[in-house]
């Protein structure tokens, strides 16, 4: 069973995957539009987060695929008891034209395991067009121990 007091006390690893997807748009002058895009099982974007907490706490992320853009070692913040999140800039954002930004949070859940939530904001530009949609991608998913680690 993994409790974020795992994460709290030592350096300890999850491994993440994303289940579901939600995309959000808006053209310039236009209603905000979304819809939930099914993933297939092969398409679910997989993650490890470690943190290392402690004065300055630390998420270290390692994706296997581009459509997060969160791998990398940032500052994390404690939301809550068993609540941890970060921010993830990036250069090279699949869904935008140039950078995006990707806000993730990790919450312990009842009875083991934890939930993920990563929500990537940028933009993306019609051809043609002068200006560009708002796009954001919210991400959820589930959290287990990761190979190696013990729950705590």
């Amino acid at each position: 069973m993994i409790t974020m007091l795992a994460l709290a006390g030592a350096v300890s690893a999850l491994s993440c995957q994303i289940n579901d997807q939600l995309i959000v748009v808006r053209a310039p002058g236009a209603e905000w539009k979304n819809g939930n895009v099914p993933l297939d099982a092969e398409d679910k974007p997989k993650f490890t987060f470690t943190i290392t907490p402690g004065a300055n706490d630390q998420a270290v992320v390692k994706t296997a695929t581009a459509a997060l853009s969160i791998s990398g070692s940032w500052p994390t913040l404690e939301i809550g008891p068993g609540q941890y999140g970060f921010v993830a800039p990036a250069q090279s954002c699949l869904f935008t034209e140039k950078y995006c930004v990707s806000m993730v949070q990790v919450s312990a859940m009842p009875g083991g395991g934890a939930a993920v939530s990563v929500m990537v904001t940028g933009s993306s530009k019609t051809e043609g067009q002068a200006l560009r949609d708002h796009l954001n991608l919210i991400f959820l998913g589930s959290c287990v121990a990761a190979a190696g680690e013990s729950a705590k």
